[in-house]
């Protein structure tokens, strides 16, 4: 630990902090809603920060996002084509390591369920504060309609 005036600071931080590293997000619930009312509780930093961004977009539909129509996996184009499986580990891999804060992948499994018609993305990832964040996220072709 480093001692910054009256902050203490683990020694591996120290040159994120330096570069002005520091992340912070609106937060949103497990639905997709804004969390307000709580102030600064409100709002997600850091590993936290970047795991939501990580599972927004993997949410995030082509087109979707008017500011950047390009930004997002195409779920509708790829799903249920002739290898599609393929594209969509290449499409959620580059969609993760595109995410700001993002380092590394360790692991990534795309798990298809044809009877709920939902496929299951389990993902674990290192982010630049060295943190293995580990997440499963449900998406559904139900969405998609």
């Amino acid at each position: 630990m480093i001692t910054l005036g009256l902050i203490q600071v683990e020694a591996a931080l120290l040159p994120l902090l330096i570069k002005g590293f520091f992340m912070k997000v609106a937060g949103i619930t497990s639905e997709g809603d804004f969390i307000f009312g709580r102030g600064r509780a409100s709002y997600k930093t850091n590993s936290d920060a970047i795991a939501q961004n990580v599972v927004t977009r993997l949410r995030l539909f082509t087109d979707d996002w008017y500011l950047d129509v390009d930004s997002g996996i195409p779920w509708i184009e790829i799903l249920g084509a002739r290898g599609g499986f393929d594209r969509i580990q290449r499409a959620i891999e580059k969609s993760v390591l595109q995410t700001d804060g993002v380092k590394s992948i360790s692991r990534l499994e795309v798990e298809e369920n044809a009877k709920t018609r939902t496929i299951s993305v389990i993902l674990e990832y290192v982010d630049v504060f060295n943190v293995d964040v580990s997440e499963v996220v449900d998406i559904s072709t139900d969405s998609f309609l």
